[in-house]
């Protein structure tokens, strides 16, 4: 659906000795907020659990909650203020829905 892809960060953190890199943490999205020069107001937030819910609401993003991975559990425990922008099926269906 042509939506460019910029990097893939990844936090290697394990979560008894976290740094704010890890999510819900900022810091990998200032991170590449900063490498990309973007607007992270201008960003969505995909993916399959709280923790990825978490980060983008804590950071004010629309976010996307992806339902195959962890999705379909993490829906069920997500609290009613983390409810995601939009929920997907997969991301192929959440590419659609950005693109249209």
């Amino acid at each position: 659906n042509n939506i460019p892809l910029l990097g893939i960060y990844v936090c290697p953190d394990h979560p008894e000795q976290a740094t704010e890199r890890r999510k819900p943490g900022p810091g990998m999205f200032l991170e590449a907020e900063l490498n990309h020069d973007l607007n992270l107001m201008d960003c969505i937030m995909i993916g399959d659990s709280a923790a990825d819910m978490e980060a983008g609401e804590m950071l004010g993003l629309d976010t996307m909650l992806v339902l195959t991975g962890r999705g379909k559990e993490t829906i069920k425990f997500l609290p009613e203020y983390e409810m995601p922008t939009f929920i997907v099926n997969d991301l192929k269906e959440g590419a659609r829905k950005l693109c249209h």
